[in-house]
């Protein structure tokens, strides 16, 4: 199956451990960081899944990584720095048909970031850079509005775009605004591993 390639996803993990985290008492177990035992020191475990840490090697775990280290379920929301002011994403219908897909209708993505000034998450703080418009398309159909669903999370996580050489461009993602890459195989299922891998599930 052909996977189409793609950049580096540029992320951050937010610290807001307390919300994903919960505190334990009277366990025995060993630490799944460093490997000693839990019975003293704080100990929690993420509410996602069964894993417990000394909340001290969690928290240095999370500088590098938003996963549990053995599940690898994802334990703290993922953020990007796309551009907040001047933002825009609307979806339409279209009844012209995507290659591949002779009978369904199309879902008309439309992404809008005006032009604006850099702040302190981006290369040159207080500089302007160049906005954009992208439309992008996707066949509406139970796997097009699953993705669809994604990208709309990822857009609300800031994850799409970035600003690169004073002006916004895709964040890493091979989004489908051509209709005949929609339809190539396989496109739709590696734009979802991709999503799926900054933890938009």
């Amino acid at each position: 199956m052909r996977r189409l390639a793609r950049s580096r996803v540029h992320t951050k993990p937010i610290k807001c451990m307390g919300t994903y985290i919960e505190r334990v008492e009277d366990t025995k177990e060993e630490c799944c960081i460093c490997r000693e035992s839990l019975a003293e020191g704080v100990v929690v475990k993420p509410r996602t899944c069964t894993h417990m840490f000394h909340q001290p090697c969690l928290q240095r775990w999370f500088e590098s990584s938003p996963w549990c280290p053995v599940c690898r379920t994802f334990l703290l929301t993922i953020l990007g720095t796309q551009p907040v002011n001047g933002t825009e994403f609307d979806l339409s219908i279209s009844e012209v048909p995507l290659p591949g897909w002779p009978n369904t209708s199309t879902l008309v993505l439309k992404f809008v970031l005006e032009s604006g000034v850099q702040t302190h998450e981006h290369p040159h703080p207080g500089s302007a850079f160049d906005g954009m418009e992208l439309e992008a398309f996707l066949p509406w159909n139970e796997e097009g509005c699953a993705v669809l669903g994604l990208l709309q999370k990822a857009w609300e996580r800031r994850l799409l775009f970035r600003v690169e050489n004073d002006r916004a461009v895709p964040n890493g993602f091979v989004l489908p605004t051509q209709r005949e890459v929609v339809a190539q195989e396989g496109y739709l299922l590696g734009l979802r591993e991709t999503l799926h891998e900054v933890g938009v599930v």
